[in-house]
């Protein structure tokens, strides 16, 4: 998927820098990602009970009354494609191993969530 990133460069990057911003995901797979999490419910908290859609944040912290400070999709390497596709990149999986000094493993997808609670201090 990233036929142009030389993974000792990338290594070294985020040693040095703690990023590297040479990854760019096709289009198409974030299209596909994206459709993915909107069809979805994801978790907060990792509790099963708390599902809610990542667009309706604002009414999820209302019902359970505190800031979604983490919610995750539970299996999503398993349900969607484009997101098998990332877990299992060999350039990703090979990046990895180089940067931990081990073999990687995929831990769980995340969405961006971001509310006022989050981003302001509060």
């Amino acid at each position: 998927m990233f036929p142009d990133v030389c993974v000792p460069d990338a290594v070294e990057a985020l040693r040095k820098d703690g990023i590297f911003v040479g990854l760019k995901l096709p289009q198409p797979l974030i299209e596909k990602i994206w459709a993915y999490a909107n069809s979805v419910p994801c978790y907060a908290n990792f509790d099963a009970q708390l599902g809610f859609p990542v667009s309706k944040i604002q009414e999820a912290e209302s019902k359970i009354g505190q800031p979604i400070l983490v919610a995750e999709y539970f299996n999503a390497s398993l349900k969607c494609e484009a997101i098998k596709q990332l877990s299992d990149d060999p350039r990703l999986l090979e990046m990895s191993a180089r940067y931990l000094g081990q073999p990687a493993r995929w831990m769980g997808t995340r969405p961006p969530v971001l509310s006022p609670a989050t981003t302001d201090g509060g």
